[in-house]
């Protein structure tokens, strides 16, 4: 369930996001005169599963519950939806907020697509900081038909993990219910996200700072199996390693193992040379040339 904090005079909003979802931007000149500019929803859509944005070509259906001051046309005019492949993803959004307070989330739909004409067709789940908003929502049995607004205002509370005020992503995801009848399909017209003030306070922190906790991606544990690590090596690292290692060894049996005995051995050369390249004589040779140490032979006499 999601928490819902009393609202009463004392309590403040905020509005932080104003989203044309599957739509154009709209300025405040095109707004149904409250001044309020809409933003394209693609920067804040998780991932590559974007959907489709089908436009509505024909006049839209205000009511007592959903008057004209609630959006502009152009916001139940065009949508995201899941279209074929929705079983396979959920169609999400993420909002980084402050962390500490309160969200009211209004989620604008408005039925435009015509292959859609029955109460059970199109039933889908709304998922906000994985946590189950709504379990089956079936737009048909909550307006008169094709063309005909609705919102519906959800609140969540963010966690603050660590009493810092910092920044974390708030989720929003959809995604088909079984219990649709004919099509397995989800979609969205309008997103607001408004700011509750806690004890009098809509302060952010300054400077801003990112919640070092990792938010839970929003899917149904069902669609996300657990990816364990692989741990093991890649065979082609394996055969690059150990080629190079080959290479590195042949190199150094080629050039560097007798580049060391060459110098060795020339060190050595160089030590057994006399500073003076003269002739070595030996003992025998001395006595044969002096007749035995003979003192006639004596330089000088």
């Amino acid at each position: 369930m999601i928490s819902r904090p009393v609202i009463d005079e004392d309590r403040a909003f905020e509005n932080i996001y104003r989203l044309n979802v599957g739509g154009p931007q709209i300025s405040i000149s095109d707004d149904t005169g409250m001044y309020r500019s809409w933003d394209q929803d693609e920067v804040y859509i998780y991932g590559a599963a974007i959907g489709l944005t089908p436009v509505y070509d024909k006049p839209i259906m205000y009511t007592v519950e959903t008057p004209n001051y609630t959006a502009p046309e152009p916001i139940y005019k065009t949508q995201r939806s899941m279209g074929k492949q929705s079983v396979k993803y959920n169609l999400t959004w993420i909002l980084p907020v402050d962390s500490g307070f309160y969200y009211m989330l209004r989620l604008h739909f408005c039925h435009i697509i015509p292959q859609y004409t029955k109460q059970g067709q199109v039933v889908f789940k709304i998922f906000i900081n994985n946590q189950t908003a709504d379990e089956e929502l079936d737009q048909l049995n909550l307006t008169q038909g094709s063309g005909y607004p609705i919102f519906k205002d959800y609140i969540v509370f963010v966690n603050d993990p660590d009493g810092s005020r910092c920044k974390q992503h708030l989720w929003l995801a959809l995604h088909p219910n079984n219990a649709s009848e004919q099509y397995l399909e989800a979609y969205l017209n309008g997103l607001e996200a408004f700011k509750l003030s806690t004890d009098k306070n809509l302060a952010s922190r300054n400077p801003e700072r990112r919640c070092t906790t990792t938010p839970t991606r929003l899917t149904p544990t069902k669609l996300t199996p657990t990816v364990k690590e692989n741990k093991k090596k890649s065979p082609y690292a394996v055969i690059i390693g150990g080629v190079g290692g080959a290479f590195v060894l042949l190199y150094i049996s080629v050039f560097i193992v007798p580049w060391r005995l060459r110098r060795a051995k020339n060190n050595s050369s160089d030590e057994d040379r006399s500073p003076n390249p003269c002739r070595r004589f030996s003992l025998k040779d001395m006595k044969a040339a002096t007749d035995e140490f003979n003192d006639n032979f004596v330089i000088g006499n």
